[in-house]
């Protein structure tokens, strides 16, 4: 779980590598099979990667596309789901 979320502020942190950084995030979440307490953090994860099949780095693509999203609602995205995944990571 914690290199999935190194994963993401790595994505914050390098705009010119969130493309690569977030293809792997995608790749190892789905591969999560979680019960128990972890359970809900996975489906914010699931959740998350499924949001991030449509970001698109490149304008002239989102422009073809209206559905896709670029780097600020990346940003969005990410820090929605840190902030419920630190929120859920203090209930438990």
């Amino acid at each position: 779980m914690e290199i999935l979320l190194a994963m993401l502020r790595e994505a914050l942190a390098n705009p010119d590598r969130r493309a690569a950084i977030i293809s792997g995030f995608q790749q190892r979440v789905w591969e999560l099979n979680a019960v128990g307490p972890e359970a809900e953090r996975v489906r914010v994860l699931k959740e998350l990667a499924y949001d991030l099949d449509y970001y698109q780095p490149e304008p002239a693509a989102r422009r073809e596309n209206p559905s896709l999203f670029g780097d600020e609602r990346l940003e969005q995205e990410i820090l929605a789901a840190l902030r419920k995944l630190g929120a859920q990571g203090k209930a438990a």
